[in-house]
């Protein structure tokens, strides 16, 4: 799962905590204050383009955190699951991201995402 989230600090931390309090640990040896520091610079010198958290006992279970996009500045919209309401990216803005990667999962996903506009 991929979740976009402000990309300061204390978001940076608040996510680090909850990912950590049900059992995921980060795949990269840094901490959410060294990230806040130093995304930018390894976003060109190391090309990372998310924070991923993994569960030791089942590395199915991942989830990344995008560096590439701050949540703030993303193109959301509310859609509901069940008694949950959910924000999640809009087509416009997840084809936007998936273009942007370059990756060849991600420009399969923009073909079939285009067909849903």
């Amino acid at each position: 799962m991929d979740l976009a989230i402000a990309l300061e600090e204390e978001s940076l931390c608040k996510a680090e905590q909850a990912l950590a309090s049900i059992g995921l640990a980060p795949r990269l040896p840094f901490s959410a204050k060294e990230l806040a520091r130093k995304r930018e610079q390894w976003m060109r010198e190391r090309n990372l383009l998310a924070w991923s958290f993994v569960n030791p006992d089942n590395p199915l279970e991942m989830v990344d955190l995008v560096l590439t996009h701050d949540a703030r500045e993303m193109g959301i919209v509310e859609k509901r699951m069940g008694e949950l309401s959910l924000s999640v990216a809009s087509l416009e803005t997840l084809i936007e991201m998936k273009r942007a990667s370059g990756r060849p999962q991600d420009l399969e996903d923009v073909r079939v995402l285009e067909k849903l506009r």
